[in-house]
């Protein structure tokens, strides 16, 4: 391990979901990048498997660590406890039910390492609908349409998330434009600048869309850097990170399928607003980029009714899942 490294801590909040917790496991232990450390904070799953799969890895990996909460208390909760309990320069959140590459943290933390400005990044993403692959419906365009229809489950998605080089409020303007499933806030941070916005007294993590509202405040205050590589693979349909990871009862997450008045992504922008006074924000600006959002909502609304494919991505056909050495 290169000592020289800075130590990033992966926050992994799980519940009673044994098999795919095991896979990312695997996935994170299996880094290039060496020099992390792993919390897992179980919110009291009822299945006992999941302790029992994370003791097994507690002997293998010196680098885990398992906390078991006696009570389940939310996952909004439990997002924030992975965070206060870390200890490294950089930090981020693994969904028990996600995927990366090998090579995952050790991208970003290049980019990262090269211009310190940069507090914040993340890749391209695979989105892997599982709704396909249990044989159910899922959204496309805004319609519901049989699985029969689809011939892949895995998307490629190339949201235009580089704001690096911008002015602020053209940052959270090109944000609102592209962010789509959102998936920066699965990239790797900066930990201390992550704390100050997650901790701040005026930021509510329980609160509808508050993944969005952190990474628009984000926005503001620092640039982020999106990978041209696709190095995540998302599960869409059942997970935590399938719908708000800091609310699992919101179903409504996804601002491309849904309306104005159900809209996350929007209702986090709004409570920025009220919050700017204390950020040195212009109201003003705000007000320009609502203005840039609903163009894009109408925009969307026509292409919902012309598009043939899902609205979040582009078909892969040979998509081949990544591979990490067999443990005995």
């Amino acid at each position: 391990m290169d000592t020289n490294k800075p130590l990033v801590s992966v926050g992994i909040p799980t519940f009673n979901r044994p098999q795919q917790l095991k896979r990312t496991i695997e996935c994170i232990i299996g880094q290039t990048y060496k020099k992390i450390e792993i919390i897992i904070s179980d919110n009291c799953s009822p299945d006992h498997e999941v302790t029992e799969i994370v003791n097994n890895y507690l002997i293998l990996d010196s680098r885990i660590r398992f906390i078991k909460q006696p009570e389940n208390k939310g996952a909004s909760f439990n997002a924030s406890f992975v965070l206060k309990e870390s200890s490294g320069e950089y930090f981020m959140w693994a969904a028990d039910d996600d995927e990366w590459y090998p090579d995952y943290i050790e991208k970003c933390m290049e980019i990262l390492l090269s211009d310190r400005s940069i507090r914040l990044c993340s890749t391209e993403i695979i989105v892997v609908s599982d709704l396909i692959q249990h044989d159910e419906t899922l959204w496309i365009s805004g319609e519901s349409t049989s699985n029969n229809s689809i011939l892949t489950p895995y998307w490629l998605i190339r949201e235009d998330l580089l704001t690096f080089g911008l002015k602020r409020i053209k940052r959270v303007k090109k944000y609102i434009l592209n962010a789509g499933t959102d998936t920066c806030f699965y990239g790797i941070f900066h930990l201390q600048t992550l704390r100050d916005i997650f901790f701040n007294s005026s930021f509510q993590s329980d609160k509808y869309g508050a993944d969005r509202f952190l990474i628009a405040r984000f926005q503001l205050l620092y640039p982020v850097y999106r990978i041209q590589m696709p190095l995540f693979i998302y599960h869409h349909g059942f997970g935590v990170s399938s719908g708000n990871a800091l609310n699992m009862n919101n179903k409504f997450s996804n601002w491309q399928y849904y309306g104005l008045r159900i809209n996350p992504l929007l209702t986090a922008y709004l409570n920025m607003i009220i919050d700017s006074l204390s950020w040195q924000v212009s109201i003003t600006d705000h007000i320009r980029v609502i203005g840039y959002y609903l163009a894009r909502m109408a925009k969307a609304k026509i292409m919902r009714y012309t598009m043939k494919t899902p609205f979040f991505g582009t078909p892969l056909y040979d998509y081949k899942p990544p591979e990490y050495p067999k443990r005995e």
